[in-house]
């Protein structure tokens, strides 16, 4: 498997030279993995394709006035500016609510699209399934060690330092963090990438037996979520500092994910 996985990486490797450009003239590298072609960055535009603005939200406050109001808007994690946090932006790229993704005016740069949960599933089932394919596609720095709190020693623990991945096919994929619509930011940047599909979710479980965490056909559902937007949800890919593998979650329209983008 391995070495199948190398050889992928370096059919790849030389497809990964190309580009693509957004409307504010930003150009991102792109690859090719098996029929698919990926951006290799998170977006960071800001406006649409017909050169229409998405307005910047820069308090969690008018996030949620605007997802309420089902305004397409973006943000930067913490709502940090490029001027004081220079990863934001030109590194992780910006933070979107789902009435950006899904705005018809089109979020992507001409000729690509935001990818459904089946398109994020074959480039998964590329890079070797579910359980490794986030230890393939992160990147190789910039997340965190895994720790955890010991109750008994009253420190906290480390329980994995080496938590990138080896970014074989060169996707680079960063812990860029969210906007949670009922936690904030939640310290999330480092630990936690987490990325849109345009896949609605139209069978999430009803009923008053949530826990934490509730997994049913390999989607992941929070009782936070059902209190907050019920059944309007949306499938989201995430990866962890703390596993190899792709986690899918179904969240609410109303929090902030990054986006990447596929060729159509």
């Amino acid at each position: 498997m391995k070495n199948t996985l190398l050889l992928f990486s370096l059919i790849s490797y030389f497809a990964i030279n190309a580009q693509v450009t957004d409307v504010n003239g930003k150009k991102y590298k792109t690859g090719k993995f098996g029929t698919q072609n990926w951006t290799l960055e998170n977006l960071d535009v800001s406006k649409f394709k017909n050169g229409d603005i998405i307005r910047e939200v820069k308090t969690v406050e008018e996030w949620d006035n605007a997802t309420k109001n089902q305004e397409p808007v973006w943000c930067y994690y913490e709502n940090r500016t490029v001027q004081n946090d220079p990863s934001n932006g030109t590194i992780y790229g910006k933070l979107y609510n789902w009435y950006a993704i899904n705005d018809p005016r089109g979020l992507a740069p001409k000729g690509w699209h935001i990818p459904s949960l089946d398109e994020w599933t074959i480039l998964i089932n590329f890079v070797g399934g579910m359980e490794n394919a986030a230890y393939q596609l992160k990147s190789m720095d910039s997340w965190e060690p895994y720790q955890q709190w010991d109750y008994d020693t009253k420190k906290t623990v480390t329980i994995k330092s080496n938590t990138g991945g080896i970014n074989q096919l060169g996707f680079n994929a960063l812990p860029s963090g969210q906007m949670h619509s009922l936690i904030s930011f939640n310290s999330s940047k480092g630990i936690q990438g987490a990325w849109w599909t345009t896949s609605i979710n139209y069978s999430v479980p009803g009923g008053n037996y949530y826990d934490f965490n509730v997994e049913k056909d390999g989607v992941i559902y929070s009782r936070f979520s059902f209190e907050k937007c019920e059944k309007d949800q949306v499938n989201v890919v995430m990866m962890y500092n703390r596993s190899d593998a792709i986690e899918i979650y179904s969240e609410c329209k109303f929090d902030g994910y990054s986006v990447r983008c596929v060729k159509d």
